[in-house]
């Protein structure tokens, strides 16, 4: 007996609100054995086999809870706990409001209740201004200027709590207009404005400097020209704005160019040397077109593999600006290639030809080598050779100057043979018209194709043909027969003779008696006929006429016989009987304009109808059947059906007045094309009847979304919204007829928005500022007030402030339909003059290097511009620099003001100790390389070499010599030093290459039975520059390719 498992568990919470989590951890044990698993279920559907799981109730409710364990020995025990969990419903907070944007405070806003949960529910508001309130949708003041979250917490019955937290869902007063703009813009390319404006705005303007605009929330600007842009963004709030400025610089593109040499090759490898001749650029992308790259300035490329590439170059500019340029097919390295014209050709034996082919090739052509397949070969460029009987395999083998070769061989290109001898036999030689005649071949030699002509324009090129004959007569037959275009005739006259009769017939009718038909004989050689009409009746006669009892479609057959031949032949025809009145029907013979109606012909026997061509009255026409057609226009029209049948009859019908059309035309005008907002606009309708109906009802829709049902003729409307209105006028009639007209921006609605801004409003005295209108209106007019007294009507007008000072700045504008707007920016221009001023950290050193922090106490600048006095530059406010070399130098600082007024200030920096600089020949050679170097100082006392090579050595000298041994690539010191002990080091412009090569190669084969080719590889290792090859290949020739290949002509041990 095995002992059972023991069952218990416990919860860190049974009770709460949802979503309620709860962690579960067993308090099993395993009994005999171990435990080996779990199963819990949740009692809301969900399960785990987790020891100690976690588990979340989404639903309120009292759930059971159940756990089973099952130990090693395959026992198990299950606790289960009801009413473990206790779920109470929970509550969700939300909330709406008005106004989420006010220009100034005070601003109240009314916030509106939206929460669920179960009840009573109690609430919380926080209003994000130190007030709160309890009420369920409560109003609130904000006084005072900012963004403010408002949260609410909701509480149910049962205690369970929700929150609602929006950040920054009031704004009032706080429209700030921002954006950012790309560090780098180049001509050309798509440059990205994010708009960063708080709040969120409702519509925005942006004005981009070069006469270009925008209502794009972030939008994507090209510039066309290189130079400075002042970029403006104005944005909306309802009825709030605010404008910003900033200046981008819009930097040139670079332009991409190259040159290459060599170009073409007839083998690979082929090394291209690529020079630059772009302009503009600090950098370069190369692209090979074989899959690689390079990045050099000017890079040398080898293909490897034969083919045409193109080669683009991509130049980068110091801003990140590209162009560049791709030259198609630039590099070529094409294989030559020959190929052998015209042939096939075949013939009798002897069979004289003269070859010519058509050769591709980079290189001239320099051998040809021909091999005509019967022993003999030739080394012309187009030889002529005779064949004797039989197939031959042409060969051709060509050589270039570059000792590249190509090789071609047409199969079975020359075919000669002996002539064969042409005879044929048939039966029967005598045979009515349409019967089969038996041709049998009977040629002797060699034959594999036949021509034969039968005399009537008939032809075969079976061997054994089978042919009749649709003619009567004597006729003479020909048998070519051929074996590789070696050609025999026969021709036997009056060899087959084809007997009569040949039965044809013609039908003929008269519209008048549509059931009548006269049958005329045309048969050649008939002596008896025998006509079938298909309806049962027959007839001997040669030419008969017949009437036949009922429409329909009917097969009549002609069978004549030839009395002396014995021979007979049977003709066919169909007949279509048919008489047919036109009658048709119509959908619908009373409609409204534009309203279509079906018209249906009603026939007996429709499929004996060609043709319908329809009338509709009203100058149009239609065919088919049935068909449909829609009336523009009201009235009475008459209709008319025309029917033609297969035997080209046909019958009219005029229906008078037989459709009738109502319906009234919808029209109307306005008094203003454009006005004010909140001025109501009449509109005077002038729709027209059909003559019989009058009109019940107009249905208006004004294009804002508003419209009206009236059952009087004109209306009045007064927009809210300023804007290009669309109006549409539906009337409808008596008789349920409507009709509508759409007159498309119909109406401007003007609300001039007054607006400007400047670059400048920080400028000296006695510059100009330069304003910028970015008004919207038609039609606009100006007054502009500088708050110095002055004013214009200017619409960009540019003002000189003469004396220090804060100006306010209003603009008055009115548009072409008397409507007004006005905008002020009080102390908006700020006149000031520059002054340069700064402090150092440091102005003297003792040795190199000196950092010095300069750090700016200037005011009223815009911007900086500062000279090291060591050909460095800065426009930092207060940068930090390495003076690296000893030397007095003055530093400069120049700030620029508002309207470009400049200041400066100098600082004198002095930096002691050691400087100079030093030079080495004989930079590149093999091991041992001896290099020479030189230095020239200032204020030195000794020197230390270091060479780069693990040597280094101290000197009072200023001249050396080294000798280095080991092959490598090295960049030498210098460290100089002076009497106080201050070391400087200098790190040589060149490096020093003490090179180093290990002849070495491979073979794709060893060993050949007779003679072949072999492709060597050069498998050399250099750390330098390889200038060029020799090889010897042991049977007195040579090459200086990298990677030759060889022909060993004899047999041998190389």
């Amino acid at each position: 007996m095995q002992a059972a498992p023991e069952v218990g568990f416990s919860a860190n919470q049974t009770s709460g609100c949802f979503p309620l989590p709860v962690q579960f951890t067993h308090a099993a044990s395993p009994g005999s054995g171990s435990i080996s698993s779990y199963l819990w279920d949740f009692g809301d559907g969900f399960t785990s086999t987790d020891a100690n799981p976690q588990h979340t109730y989404s639903a309120a409710g009292n759930y059971h809870v159940s756990l089973r364990i099952i130990n090693s020995n395959g026992c198990q025990t299950t606790l289960t706990q009801p009413s473990y969990i206790t779920v109470a419903p929970g509550a969700t907070a939300a909330f709406t409001h008005s106004n989420p944007t006010g220009c100034t405070a005070p601003q109240t806003i009314q916030f509106t209740n939206t929460s669920t949960g179960a009840g009573p529910l109690s609430y919380s508001w926080n209003f994000g201004d130190g007030n709160s309130a309890a009420e369920a949708n409560p109003s609130h003041t904000y006084t005072g200027a900012g963004n403010y979250s408002v949260q609410l917490i909701v509480t149910s019955a049962d205690g369970c709590r929700d929150t609602s937290l929006v950040p920054n869902a009031i704004s009032v007063g706080m429209l700030n207009a921002s954006f950012t703009a790309p560090q780098n813009i180049c001509v050309g390319t798509p440059a990205l404005f994010a708009n960063t404006a708080t709040p969120t705005p409702d519509s925005v303007r942006w004005s981009f400097g070069d006469g270009s605009v925008s209502n794009a929330l972030n939008p994507s600007k090209t510039f066309a020209n290189a130079g400075s842009y002042v970029v403006q963004l104005i944005s909306f709030v309802g009825a709030c704005k605010d404008s910003t400025v900033q200046t981008v610089t819009v930097s040139p593109n670079p332009v991409a160019d190259f040159t290459g040499t060599p170009l073409t090759a007839c083998a690979a490898p082929l090394s291209v040397q690529f020079s630059n001749a772009s302009t503009g650029a600090t950098s370069y992308r190369w692209y090979f077109g074989d899959g690689s790259s390079s990045t050099s300035i000017n890079p040398q490329h080898t293909y490897t593999q034969p083919g045409t590439y193109t080669v683009q170059l991509v130049a980068i500019s110091s801003q990140g600006c590209t162009d560049s340029v791709s030259k198609a097919a630039y590099v070529t390295i094409q294989l030559p290639e020959a190929s052998i014209n015209n042939l096939p050709q075949q013939g009798c034996a002897p069979f004289t030809h003269q070859f010519a082919a058509t050769i591709t090739s980079l290189d001239p052509v320099v051998s040809y080598l021909w091999n005509f397949g019967d022993g003999n070969t030739s080394t012309s460029a187009n030889p002529t050779h005779t064949f004797a009987a039989g197939v031959y395999d042409i060969t051709l083998i060509i050589t270039t100057a570059g000792g590249c070769k190509d090789t071609v061989t047409r199969v079975a290109g020359i075919r000669a043979s002996t002539k064969p001898v042409a005879a044929f036999s048939a039966s029967p030689g005598d045979v009515c018209a349409f019967n089969d005649v038996n041709f049998t071949d009977e040629s002797t030699g060699t034959v594999n194709s036949w021509l034969w002509n039968f005399g009537d324009g008939g032809s075969s090129t079976s061997q054994h043909p089978v042919y009749n004959y649709s003619d009567t007569g004597f006729f003479n037959v020909q048998l070519i027969a051929g074996n590789y275009g070696c050609y025999d005739t026969i021709r036997l006259n009056n060899y087959i003779h084809v007997k009569p009769p040949i039965a044809v017939f013609e039908t003929a009718m008269n519209c008048d008696t549509p059931f009548l038909r006269r049958f005329t004989d045309a048969s050649i050689g008939a002596d008896e006929w025998h006509w079938n009409f298909g309806d049962g009746n027959m007839s001997t006669m040669q030419n008969t006429v017949h009437t036949y009892n009922a429409a329909g479609t009917y097969t009549v057959t002609l069978t004549v016989r030839n009395a002396s031949s014995r021979c007979e032949h049977t003709s066919t025809q169909t007949v279509v009987v048919a008489n047919e009145a036109a009658n048709f029907s119509a959908s619908q013979t009373v409609l409204c304009r534009q309203q279509a109606t079906t018209f249906t012909a009603v026939q007996n026997n429709s499929g004996g109808i060609a043709q319908y061509n329809w009338l509709f009255g009203d100058g149009s026409s239609g065919t088919g059947n049935p068909v449909t057609h829609t009336y523009s226009s009201s009235g009475n029209y008459d209709v008319q059906l025309i029917i033609t049948d297969v035997a080209g009859c046909s019958d009219t019908l005029r229906q008078s007045n037989y459709i009738r059309v109502n319906g009234p035309v919808a029209n109307f005008g306005t008094d203003a094309a454009g006005s004010c907002l909140l001025t109501a606009i009449q509109f005077h309708d002038s729709s027209t009847t059909d003559g019989v109906n009058d009109i019940r009802q107009w249905s208006w829709q004004f294009g804002d979304g508003t419209g009206a049902v009236l059952h009087a003729p004109n209306a009045a409307h007064t927009y809210a919204s300023a804007g290009q209105y669309s109006v549409m006028l539906m009337v409808e009639d008596a008789a349920g007829c409507k009709d509508s007209v759409l007159k498309t921006n119909l109406l401007v609605i003007s609300s001039p928005q007054a607006a400007f801004s400047t670059a400048d409003t920080a400028a000296c005295p006695g510059s100009a500022v330069q304003f910028t209108n970015n008004s919207t209106g038609p039609g606009l007019t100006y007054f502009w007030d500088f708050g110095d007294g002055h004013t214009s009507t200017a619409a960009n007008p540019s003002h000189i402030y003469q004396q220090n000072g804060q100006y306010s700045v209003r603009l008055e504008i009115q548009d072409q339909y008397g409507c007004r707007s006005q905008m002020a920016k009080a102390n908006y221009i700020s006149v000031v003059t520059p002054v340069a001023s700064f402090t150092v950290n440091d102005s003297v050193g003792t040795c190199p290097p000196l950092i010095v922090q300069f750090t700016d106490h200037s005011s009223n600048q815009q911007s900086y511009s500062w000279n090291f006095g060591d050909g460095s530059t800065s426009s930092a406010a207060s940068p930090s620099h390495f003076y690296n070399i000893a030397g007095t130098y003055f530093a400069t600082l120049t700030v620029t003001g508002p309207g470009g007024c400049t200041s400066i200030k100098t600082q004198k920096i002095v930096v002691s100790g050691p400087k100079g600089s030093f030079s080495y020949q004989n930079r590149r050679g093999c091991s041992p390389l001896t290099v020479s170097f030189a230095a020239s100082s200032i204020g030195t006392s000794s020197f230390v070499w270091d060479f780069n090579d693990g040597t280094s050595i101290v000197s009072n000298d200023s001249s050396v010599t080294h000798t280095y041994t080991v092959p490598g690539i090295y960049v030498p010191k210098m460290i100089l030093k002076d009497a106080a002990g201050c070391t400087v080091p200098i790190t040589g412009a060149d490096t020093i290459v003490v090179a180093d090569v290990t002849a070495a190669f491979t073979a794709d084969t060893l060993l050949h039975c007779s003679n072949g080719n072999v492709e060597f590889t050069n498998t050399t290792l250099s750390n330098d520059l390889i200038t060029g090859y020799t090889w010897l290949f042991g049977d007195g020739s040579t090459a200086t390719q990298q990677s030759p290949t060889h022909f060993y002509a004899a047999e041998g041990n190389y």
